[in-house]
C-alpha cells in the first residue's frame, strides 16, 4: 500500500507542517484522515456511509473526529460553523452524480 504522501504528492507540498484543521469529505475507510493525522493535523472526516464509517476503525487516531455526513449539504458540519485550512474530497465527485440525472 501507498504511504499517504506518495498517493498525494501533487498537493501534500503544500499543506502546512504546522498543525491545522483538515475536513476529509467521503473520508471512506479513513486512510486519508490518518494520513492527515499522522502530519499532526486535527482532521474531521465526514462520511455517510455505515459501513465505511464501521471500517475507519483501522485507523484509528484521536486526532480524527468521524462524522456521519454528506454532500451537497453537509448539514450536520454546516451547522457547526467549523472553518478548515484544508478541504480534501479525494475519489469523491467522480461517484457523486451518478444516477441522479
Amino acid at each position: 500500500m501507498k504511504a499517504f504522501a506518495d498517493l498525494h504528492r501533487q498537493f501534500v507540498h503544500l499543506v502546512s507542517n504546522a498543525p491545522s484543521r483538515v475536513l476529509d469529505i467521503g473520508s471512506g475507510t479513513g486512510r486519508d484522515a490518518a494520513g492527515s493525522a499522522a502530519m499532526g493535523h486535527k482532521v474531521t472526516a465526514a462520511e455517510p456511509t455505515a459501513e465505511l464509517l464501521r471500517a475507519a476503525a483501522l485507523h484509528p487516531s484521536p486526532n480524527i473526529e468521524r462524522l456521519d455526513d454528506s454532500l451537497p449539504e453537509l448539514a450536520s458540519l454546516t451547522k457547526r460553523g467549523e472553518k478548515f485550512d484544508v478541504v480534501m474530497l479525494t475519489a469523491v465527485l467522480d461517484t457523486y452524480g451518478r444516477g441522479t440525472t
